[in-house]
């Protein structure tokens, strides 16, 4: 394991020991009895008893309004395991946060190559007051899951958009475009042809553009994107991945 390796594992370790300990007292929590704790798991009989039909209602029921059969299947898997001991159920939650954690140091990572802004992003979305619901509420699995498959979703399309041939040359039109748009004109705005031109092609590399944002707009549209998904939605979109993939 080279020095830079053990660096970033240092790093990540300590940014979960925070998280352990801020979230460590969700550990003496109970169920929610008067909010969807009881519907999803306390009164649910459909995850209490393991058995075709209650799989069959698992993945063709609204439970609350709500279409998760993902969440209600580990439900079903807790309570076979441990029954209505809510600290494993907590305990759950805070994996499934800690490993969320990882993935967006990974992702970062990757895109920003260098440490300071992964540590940054990380630490933010670790700690940042608006997930305590999600791991705090037992009902609130189906955000960490979400969560969890989400940024895995971008760390491996990430990884296919830079192996295409077709985008390294899209990052260098782009740059070209930037040096015409700044005055820097050049053989690039007769297109090779002796004319000028107007210097653009029809499309750009969105989402991951060759000129990265400022380091603090990043940590902001990273951040605000993988806050809970539940938030405001505009036509069925969050307005925070819309920015960040703009």
């Amino acid at each position: 394991m080279n020095r830079n390796r053990i660096l970033q594992v240092t790093v990540i370790s300590g940014i979960l020991l925070i998280t352990l300990l801020l979230f460590k007292k969700v550990f003496l929590f109970d169920f929610l009895y008067n909010w969807d704790d009881q519907m999803y798991i306390v009164f649910n009989n459909d995850i209490q008893t393991f058995s075709i039909t209650s799989l069959q209602k698992i993945f063709t029921s609204f439970y609350l309004g709500n279409y998760h059969p993902l969440t209600m299947l580990t439900f079903m898997a807790e309570y076979k395991l441990f029954g209505l001991n809510p600290f494993w159920y907590h305990l759950d939650n805070l994996i499934l946060h800690l490993i969320n954690c990882i993935l967006v140091f990974y992702f970062i990572r990757q895109i920003a190559g260098n440490l300071i802004l992964p540590v940054i992003v990380t630490l933010l979305f670790a700690v940042h007051p608006m997930h305590v619901e999600s791991v705090a509420w037992i009902a609130e699995r189906k955000d960490l899951l979400y969560s969890a498959f989400f940024i895995g979703a971008l760390i491996f399309y990430y990884k296919y958009i830079t192996k295409l041939l077709i985008f390294p040359k899209i990052c260098e039109t782009n740059r070209r475009i930037g040096e015409s748009e700044s005055g820097g004109a050049g053989e690039w705005e007769s297109g090779g042809t002796g004319e000028r031109g107007n210097g653009r092609i029809p499309f750009s590399p969105s989402p991951f553009r060759p000129f990265a944002p400022s380091p603090i707009l990043l940590v902001f549209r990273v951040a605000t994107a993988v806050c809970p998904v539940s938030s405001v939605q505009i036509n069925g979109r969050n307005p925070a991945l819309i920015a960040l993939f703009a």
